[in-house]
């Protein structure tokens, strides 16, 4: 993986009241032991929310800490931040709504677009600009400014013996993102600017992001960042959907073989079929088929408020569905002051909704069995492992979809009388004993451990498609013209 060392300042006293921690900082910090320890920040930076989860590896048993954004926050989730940001008439940046500043939404998929429009399309992305990578560069330092302030403040006491933090950031990317391509350096490059930007003495603006860009583009390939004079920071972009196997992987549900992940995020589908073994003492993942596709919890919840408007209700706006989306909570189920016509609407668009994603799920299998990895017991004497991550992975409509795809690989296409097998997700709380949504964290979790913990990720256009070896009572019985 690529990866770059930066040099940075380490700071620990806090200039911010509940604000984005711009403005001029003390960035040094008293020695009261020795030596050094290291502070990994996994960060998911998703769609609609991102998410961060810092970990200590080197203290006992690895603790790992979610990022608490308080009113920051979703309401219903402070782990959860929207994946917004403010830009006021002067290009000063924040993370929520100031007086005479303009809201940006859509920064991930922004940077998708440019590789493939259709996803924009597909999500009524407007047209991106010039200042697309500036405004996720600037989103991303923000994030990172209040996580290093968070964590050095309420847990000050866990590293203050000693007298040097080696800080390192995995960016969470999409699995189209790995590899020599375009897409992957512009992540490389955006999140880059993002950590100097988060150093910036003075409040990160859009000019500012800009130029930050230019300076990473111009010195990514040459030598080290030295802009910095202390400890140093080691960046890496890694696979969304590996996070999430990661976090599996390091747990005591771990099996090694065939596995089917699939992440129901907010904005979109993300299913990735991949192989965990075990090599001399080191995980290997191989990712296989990886697709990603507009069917997320919101593009749901919008095909159901249209069914709305074609069922010409009367009162519309008594129903519980017309409402605004928020993508991060289920589509409410009551069916009150909910007249019969719109039932009927929303339950064709539901069916509608299923087969899409249905059909993406199967076409992630059928060339996973055909072409990638045909010789795999799980297709045959084993159940397929599958992990479900991600918010809407509880959601009715996405469960019926699993249940449906089960009984296809089970009875109508593969014929695996093991069928699948669905993984339950570690239970997970923080050190200090309060439990977390575990499926929205699982990314965030996987990418908050260190280089050489995690392994070696094989990205699938480096994996050559493999030739389905004949049963062996064929191979066995076989005649060949040297014995006629």
């Amino acid at each position: 993986m690529k990866k770059l060392r930066l040099l940075s300042f380490l700071w620990r006293n806090k200039t911010e009241d509940s604000s984005e921690g711009n403005g001029e900082r003390n960035e040094t910090m008293a020695t009261t032991g020795g030596g050094r320890v290291e502070l990994v920040i996994g960060l998911d930076f998703g769609t609609s929310s991102s998410k961060v989860v810092v970990r200590a590896p080197d203290l006992q048993g690895s603790p790992a800490y979610p990022m608490d954004f308080g009113d920051f926050g979703h309401p219903a989730m402070p782990q959860l931040l929207p994946t917004s940001l403010w830009v006021d008439s002067s290009g000063i940046c924040s993370l929520r709504s100031k007086a005479g500043s303009r809201m940006y939404q859509d920064l991930k998929i922004k940077l998708l677009s440019e590789m493939n429009p259709n996803l924009a399309v597909s999500m009524s992305v407007e047209g991106g600009d010039n200042f697309d990578e500036a405004r996720a560069a600037a989103y991303l330092g923000l994030v990172l400014q209040k996580v290093r302030t968070w964590f050095l403040i309420t847990h000050e006491k866990l590293v203050a013996r000693f007298d040097k933090i080696v800080w390192s950031f995995n960016l969470g990317v999409p699995s189209a993102s790995m590899g020599e391509n375009a897409e992957n350096d512009r992540f490389f490059r955006v999140g880059n600017a993002a950590w100097l930007l988060s150093f910036a003495k003075d409040e990160i603006t859009i000019i500012g992001a800009s130029k930050c860009l230019a300076d990473v583009a111009g010195k990514a390939n040459k030598q080290p960042f030295k802009k910095y004079e202390a400890e140093e920071c080691y960046f890496q972009i890694i696979p969304e959907i590996a996070g999430g196997a990661i976090s599996y992987a390091m747990s005591e549900l771990r099996t090694e073989g065939l596995h089917l992940m699939l992440d129901f995020g907010a904005s979109t589908v993300d299913a990735c079929s991949f192989i965990l073994r075990n090599r001399e003492g080191t995980d290997r993942y191989s990712l296989m088929v990886t697709d990603v596709q507009p069917l997320g919890v919101a593009e749901m919840h919008r095909r159901q408020l249209a069914a709305l408007e074609l069922a010409e209700m009367e009162n519309p706006e008594d129903s519980v569905y017309y409402q605004k989306v928020d993508p991060l909570d289920p589509f409410p189920e009551e069916r009150d002051n909910v007249e019969e016509p719109f039932i009927r609407e929303v339950a064709q668009v539901n069916e509608q909704f299923r087969d899409e994603c249905s059909t993406h799920l199967r076409r992630v299998l059928e060339k996973t069995r055909t072409e990638r990895a045909p010789n795999e017991d799980e297709w045959t004497t084993k159940p397929l492992p599958v992990l479900l991550i991600g918010g809407g992975s509880v959601v009715d409509q996405y469960e019926r979809v699993v249940d449906e795809l089960d009984y296809w690989f089970r009875n109508e296409h593969i014929r695996n009388q093991h069928g699948m097998k669905l993984l339950p997700m570690p239970v997970q709380s923080t050190p200090d004993g309060e439990e977390v949504a575990y499926m929205r964290l699982a990314v965030a979790y996987g990418l908050s451990y260190r280089e050489f913990d995690i392994g070696e990720i094989t990205p699938a256009d480096r994996i050559a498609n493999m030739i389905k070896e004949p049963p062996a009572e064929i191979m066995g019985t076989y005649i060949g013209s040297e014995q006629t």
